[in-house]
């Protein structure tokens, strides 16, 4: 049999005018219009989207803000390409796809019921699955979700990978329960999720008061109920599908961070004495990160307080500290060694006022002796979850610092960050 002589056709390379039609070829590149482009009041515009939907959902303070922000830094993106505003693509923008809101009945160890109530906001799937984690803390709302699965949509688009955005939770409170009363809600809150998500439909992960543990706790009654073994959760445990460097990444990410800044300021991390804010996963690896870069980790903290541990925290303390909050779940209440607002600054050695910072509204020690260079970074309010742009405070010894309570903008309680 003799194959037919098939020509392969070339892409065309020609730049096209409006108008003109194509030679025949395939995959050409994109027409240059020759027609002037329409005049149109950008930011009149965002306002009027704005708000209606400020009007449609008056309550969501959280998610105004997450969205007006987003909104506001469209304008110059509108002015050049005015198509966009047509089609009601900006209120579709603001409008997730799909949110779902459930009760979550569960019996404590006394045999008394209680209901949470439980959501999955499914934002966005316009370029993949919905993927966004879990939270399970009392301030969770429909607002707060909203909103980090707005941004969520867009964190996810920036990685290149195929993923939607979304983001779920519950108004549950992990601290303080048994083993018993977090499994039977985690088996509660599945039974209802389970049915909206999927490894090519809604993938969740973990999030605030929501870990490893929790995480094993959902999956278990995933698989009972859909009948099969599948990646349908990340943040597993590596014995049973999870990921290989996954619990480090983020601490570690953190550190190699802070270490590329502090080299702009010819600065490094051996022999610095770095403040850590927090005391779960990210806080733990970040610590062990420190401390194989040389560095010094002198605190630790959660929503009960603060360590500060002027001789640095060690890889066997570092462990104790593990212990403390992977296995035994306790707080750091119990560890506190002082009442002040801050530590001792660990730049100096004299007593130095304390500074609010005007960006951050962080509380750093104002050093007399030395010049604070500012850098900024993204912080996350450990209650709402909302990121604000804040400074890292680095001394001129090249030794770091950062004030362990700040106040949320977006959350009256005062938060960790």
């Amino acid at each position: 049999m003799v194959l037919p002589n098939l020509k392969k056709e070339q892409p065309c390379n020609d730049l096209l005018s409006e108008g003109d039609c194509a030679d025949g070829k395939l995959h050409c590149r994109p027409t240059v219009s020759t027609k002037p482009r329409r005049s149109i009041d950008a930011a009149a515009i965002i306002e009027e989207v704005f708000n209606n939907l400020k009007k449609r959902d008056p309550y969501q303070a959280e998610f105004h803000q997450a969205a007006q922000e987003v909104l506001e830094s469209l304008v110059p993106v509108l002015e050049d390409y005015p198509e966009l505003a047509d089609h009601a693509l900006l209120e579709r923008l603001v409008e997730p796809e799909r949110t779902i809101s459930f009760r979550v009945p569960w019996t404590d160890d006394k045999g008394v019921v209680h209901v949470n109530r439980g959501y999955r906001v499914q934002y966005s799937s316009a370029i993949g699955p919905y993927k966004g984690g879990l939270r399970f803390h009392p301030s969770v709302n429909l607002s707060i979700l909203k909103f980090l699965g707005f941004e969520q949509t867009f964190k996810n688009s920036l990685t290149g990978l195929a993923l939607g955005g979304g983001k779920g939770g519950a108004d549950f409170d992990p601290k303080g329960k048994s083993e018993a009363e977090v499994m039977r809600f985690c088996q509660s809150f599945m039974s209802e999720l389970f049915r909206h998500i999927g490894a090519d439909t809604d993938v969740p992960a973990g999030d605030i008061g929501v870990g490893g543990r929790e995480i094993g706790y959902m999956y278990g009654q995933y698989k009972k109920l859909a009948n099969e073994f599948t990646g349908v959760l990340t943040g597993k445990c590596i014995t049973y599908g999870g990921s290989l460097i996954r619990p480090e990444a983020t601490g570690y990410g953190l550190v190699y961070f802070v270490r590329e800044m502090l080299k702009t300021k010819g600065a490094d991390m051996k022999g610095a004495r770095v403040a850590v804010s927090g005391s779960g996963n990210v806080a733990q690896f970040a610590c062990e990160k420190v401390l194989d870069l040389g560095g010094i980790p002198v605190s630790l903290s959660d929503s009960s307080g603060f360590i500060y541990d002027a001789d640095g925290i060690t890889r066997d303390k570092l462990a104790w500290i593990r212990d403390l909050k992977n296995d035994r779940r306790g707080r750091l209440s119990g560890e506190l060694k002082t009442q002040a607002p801050l530590p001792p600054p660990p730049c100096v050695s004299q007593p130095c006022p304390v500074e609010t910072c005007a960006i951050c509204n962080r509380h750093h020690w104002l050093c007399s002796d030395s010049e604070w260079a500012h850098l900024r970074y993204l912080s996350l309010c450990r209650v709402c979850g909302s990121p604000s742009w804040c400074r890292l405070h680095t001394c001129g010894t090249g030794q770091v610092y950062v004030g362990i309570r700040w106040q949320c903008r977006r959350c009256p309680a005062l938060c960790h960050s």
